[in-house]
């Protein structure tokens, strides 16, 4: 009798431990699936220089994390960022266009993809500058990244990372 009291106690230990495992292992999938957004399909318009090294690097970025890009060169690219209305403290080496929006500098792909997900009321994204340790730059992060949301010419913190 307690050997077979035993063996019910042990199974219903095996399988309360698999269904305990089975529901980690949902919440796990869930939490990739979130994380796992699929862009690919986009195509962004890279505005750049012809000669401006860590435009190119970005550009490989994109393309390493699945991107199609389209490349166009231009001596000034001034008039692009005007045409988008991106503000001068928010400017920096090249300017990208995907979808409705513009991405402005070596934005990480995890802020392109919460702008392409969220779909916010902006008319894009900005890491001003060139910050050391951003996708396509050299060295290590030294400070957190800002990234703004612009809309009219008017910025506000969008994401920071």
């Amino acid at each position: 009798m307690i050997t077979i009291l035993a063996f019910i106690f042990i199974l219903a230990v095996i399988l309360s431990w698999g269904c305990v495992k089975n529901a980690d292992q949902s919440k796990s999938s869930a939490t990739t699936a979130k994380d796992k957004i699929d862009i690919s399909h986009l195509e962004f318009t890279v505005f750049k220089t012809p000669l401006c090294g860590c435009c190119k690097l970005y550009i490989d970025y994109l393309r390493e994390n699945g991107m199609s890009v389209q490349v166009v060169e231009k001596a000034d690219v001034a008039p692009i960022k005007r045409q988008y209305k991106i503000p001068e403290n928010m400017q920096s080496c090249h300017t990208a266009k995907v979808g409705d929006y513009f991405v402005e500098g070596h934005v990480p792909i995890e802020a392109v993809k919460k702008l392409i997900t969220e779909k916010p009321d902006l008319d894009g994204i900005a890491l001003p500058g060139m910050p050391s340790g951003s996708p396509g730059m050299p060295d290590s992060k030294s400070d957190e990244l800002v990234i703004y949301g612009v809309v009219d010419g008017n910025s506000s913190v969008f994401l920071t990372q």
